[in-house]
């Protein structure tokens, strides 16, 4: 699919896993178009999208939420049996957003 714009009206609920950048419009035209969202964090560039979004879904009777869980990210799983005591972890995420 070229276009996510090819889904709109097509599915009940979808994950938005893009560049930040990219979440509020994303996320904007599923909640439009009666979708539920799923937007990996953070939601939004601003407050003002976030709070935009969340409006939108509520008046839509839509269900937004923001996915910040980590506990199953494989780097995590990989490190884990490596700690045996920390009292101090120092973690550097790498992704091919840079804000």
């Amino acid at each position: 699919m070229a276009d996510y714009r090819q889904l709109l009206g097509e599915v009940d609920a979808v994950s938005i896993v893009t560049p930040t950048s990219a979440h509020f419009s994303i996320a904007r035209d599923f909640l439009t178009a009666g979708a539920h969202v799923l937007v990996e964090k953070p939601i939004t560039e601003t407050p003002r999208e976030a709070r935009e979004l969340i409006e939108l879904a509520a008046a839509g009777g839509r269900t937004l939420q923001v996915g910040h869980l980590e506990r199953f990210n494989s780097a995590i799983l990989a490190a884990e049996p490596h700690l045996r005591a920390p009292r101090f972890v120092e973690c550097h995420r790498l992704a091919p957003y840079k804000e």
